[in-house]
């Protein structure tokens, strides 16, 4: 009932938000001035491998998204349309997949529901698609290995999350994740979980090896040398402080509002190793391996969420050179700390996992109704940090409510009626052929004259040609 009554609400929610047309409030770093404009662009070109509107013209593998299913929206849909509708599928499958995962690992459907729920209410970046919010799904994909269930319902879950995620963004980190278990299997004798982890892990790098392949292809060319031949980033000394900050806090590409969750965690841990010991004194096997386990669980929840932030800090500070000097220089400058965007599917299983430890030692002190207030209040906490800075929230309080929306909208931001009169004054020049000419952009984001139809000299692009750059360096000074 919990879950059935969670996916009525974001189904509304989601609908709401893609009713509501260009009126939609939007997070515009690295969506509307990249991602979206970059997705529109693919689409209008499906299949060439150059384009002209792009920074004078650019070949495909500027155009770094590789996302086929995201982009399958773009070329069925209008932009707007097309945005919301992956939205909408990001928020049905963050919530499902999460509540699925939970129930396999033995977490009571209610607070598995309202787990779940905290999750699909995170601010996430709609436009990485299941790159971040899907991960449940993977973890779904591989305790049913474990669990020795179906291998072609694993194949299918990865399938989902291949195709509607990104390698560079978090699918290198997915697959590290499947080549570790498979290992681990290994150790244990477990031989054909192995096989079928690591056949997931063939599954899921060729899905990437074919939506990426003109990257990869111009990454590591010898003819076109990319302007990240030359980056040179600034590092500072090694800082725990950024640790202690990551672990805590998250990172805003991943948001995952972790705060209350920690907490309840860390005070689990402890008072949890102390309750098994008491129960095991008394005789009670059952609660207290049941409870033993939960709490070892948690540790390595915790322990894998504070390495994560020590290698982040660790790479992209100057003590990580010596890692990324052995790399191919076409790697170097390669986020490789991006482990950080498993926070909001670690921290929520966490959550999950912890929920269920309180309601097995609330039982067995009978007190039930201290163990559900717990709960109530951590989720309560944690929706209070997620919801104020939700585009999908936001929107509905403005439909239902007439509140401001208090953020820019997508109609704002593109400003179609304004590129319409400078498309008019330039018409009267006798410049009507936007393909004519090339225009540079001051003061707003390039890729906001390119999806209103201009063809542009700058742009923002992660993988475009140094020979451009250099060419462009001189319009700078």
């Amino acid at each position: 009932g919990c879950f059935i009554f969670g996916l009525f609400i974001l189904l509304g929610l989601g609908l709401l938000y893609l009713f509501a047309g260009e009126s939609i409030p939007v997070t515009v770093h690295d969506q509307l001035d990249y991602v979206v404009p970059m997705s529109e662009l693919q689409a209008s070109r499906f299949g060439e491998s150059f384009f002209p509107e792009l920074m004078g013209g650019m070949p495909a593998s500027a155009v770094v998204i590789g996302i086929p299913g995201m982009a399958l929206f773009y070329q069925m849909f209008p932009s707007v349309v097309a945005f919301s509708l992956n939205l909408m599928f990001v928020l049905l499958i963050s919530y499902c997949s999460m509540y699925a995962c939970l129930l396999m690992l033995g977490v009571r459907r209610w607070s598995a529901a309202i787990t779940a729920f905290m999750y699909a209410c995170l601010p996430f970046y709609s436009v990485y698609a299941l790159s971040c919010m899907g991960v449940p799904l993977v973890v779904c994909a591989v305790l049913r290995v474990i669990k020795k269930k179906s291998f072609y319902h694993s194949v299918f879950l990865v399938l989902i999350y291949g195709v509607w995620s990104s390698f560079g963004w978090a699918g290198y980190t997915v697959c590290l994740l499947l080549l570790v278990v498979a290992v681990v299997q290994a150790v244990r004798r477990e031989k054909k979980e192995a096989l079928e982890l690591l056949a997931l892990l063939v599954i899921l790098f060729m899905v990437y090896l074919v939506s990426n392949f003109d990257t990869i292809v111009s990454s590591f060319s010898t003819t076109v040398v990319g302007h990240r031949a030359e980056f040179d980033p600034i590092r500072s000394s090694f800082d725990f402080r950024n640790v202690i900050e990551l672990f805590c806090a998250g990172q805003y590409h991943a948001v995952s509002n972790q705060k209350f969750i920690l907490y309840l965690m860390l005070v689990l841990v402890l008072l949890g190793g102390l309750c098994c010991i008491w129960m095991r004194i008394k005789g009670k096997q059952s609660l207290s391996q049941r409870a033993g386990k939960l709490v070892v669980a948690l540790v390595i929840l915790l322990v894998v969420a504070f390495v994560i932030a020590l290698f982040a800090e660790f790479y992209t500070s100057l003590a990580g050179d010596g890692i990324r000097n052995i790399l191919p220089a076409s790697l170097q400058s390669f986020q490789l700390d991006r482990f950080y965007w498993l926070y909001p599917a670690l921290w929520y299983i966490g959550a999950g996992l912890s929920f269920e430890l309180v309601m097995v030692i609330s039982r067995k002190w009978k007190i039930t109704a201290v163990g559900v207030g717990i709960v109530v209040v951590v989720f309560a906490a944690t929706i209070s940090l997620s919801v104020p800075n939700n585009n999908v929230m936001k929107n509905a309080k403005h439909v239902l409510f007439g509140a401001d929306y208090d953020s820019i909208t997508w109609d704002q931001v593109f400003a179609e009626d304004i590129f319409d009169e400078i498309q008019s004054d330039l018409n009267t020049r006798e410049e009507a052929d936007q393909s004519g000419y090339r225009v540079g952009s001051v003061g707003i984001h390039p890729l906001i004259a390119m999806h209103n139809g201009f063809y542009t000299i700058d742009g923002y692009s992660v993988n475009y040609p140094l020979e451009y750059k250099h060419r462009f360096s001189e319009i700078i000074e």
